[in-house]
């Protein structure tokens, strides 16, 4: 159910887990290179992530139980950020090939790619479950804000509307609700929440700022947040942890880490 990197094996590997058992995490991925990013295709039989295990970043699919890895982009460049249509037959993408982070898409297959923005940097790219409509991060108002697009790339309008604090990483809960971080600041020091927005404007806080957020997932029912926290470790340097937070007012449930050194980023849910 839940997807996650992890440094348990020396390189950022990727383990998919459920809920109920977070102590059981089943090794997906076990290459030479750093994978990431992992997004489950709708139906949940394959997974898009992104690995540099052949030099640069690049984005591959793998059965979700490990197996028929193949890399579907080949550029000198970087490429991360899978994210699926809930038809399953297109991917959506980060990629720098312009020469800065813009959003692309292409076939499952990695047929067709093609840029949907271009300019100043767009990225970090969310399909809504209709499969309508693209939230992204851009910086084109010289800080990062949310917007949303077309599938086609079409009718790019500002979500957030803020320039004060930063937005970013987007995330969806059906179609009329983004997630995503929104920076805090108190004097020079500054974190991530996580704030839900409806589409009409209505905001809503997920997390407060006493837990220093890097990237969060949320599942499509909306019941469940998956967060990578950062903290301080014992013999310095930072550790980070995932927590799984029920939104009905469960109990917040740490995923144990594998010793001092494993870190814990990037999770993702089934559709």
């Amino acid at each position: 159910e839940v997807v996650v990197t992890s440094t348990r094996a020396g390189t950022a590997d990727i383990f998919a887990f459920d809920r109920t058992t977070p102590t059981r995490l089943n090794a997906i991925t076990s290459g030479g290179g750093d994978e990431i990013g992992p997004a489950y295709a709708p139906d949940g039989s394959r997974m898009a992530y992104a690995s540099n295990g052949d030099g640069n970043f690049e984005i591959y699919v793998i059965d979700a139980d490990g197996n028929n890895a193949a890399r579907i982009t080949e550029t000198a460049v970087n490429e991360t950020e899978p994210a699926w249509t809930p038809d399953g037959r297109q991917i959506v993408y980060q990629s720098d090939a312009d020469g800065t982070p813009q959003v692309w898409i292409m076939n499952a297959d990695g047929t067709e790619q093609r840029a949907l923005t271009s300019g100043a940097a767009n990225m970090e790219p969310a399909v809504s479950t209709d499969g309508t409509t693209i939230a992204f991060t851009s910086v084109r108002d010289s800080d990062y804000e949310i917007y949303l697009m077309d599938l086609d790339g079409s009718n790019q309008r500002n979500f957030t509307r803020s320039p004060e604090p930063h937005q970013r990483a987007p995330a969806w809960i059906g179609s009329d609700t983004v997630v995503y971080l929104q920076e805090e600041r108190a004097g020079r020091s500054a974190t991530f929440v996580v704030v839900k927005q409806s589409l009409d404007g209505h905001t809503a806080l997920l997390t407060d700022a006493t837990v220093v957020v890097t990237d969060f997932a949320i599942a499509s029912t909306g019941d469940l947040l998956a967060v990578s926290a950062e903290s301080s470790a014992p013999r310095g340097g930072v550790a980070r942890r995932l927590y799984l937070l029920p939104l009905d007012g469960g109990e917040l449930l740490e995923v144990p880490r594998r010793g001092e050194t494993d870190q814990l980023v990037r999770p993702g849910f089934r559709w």
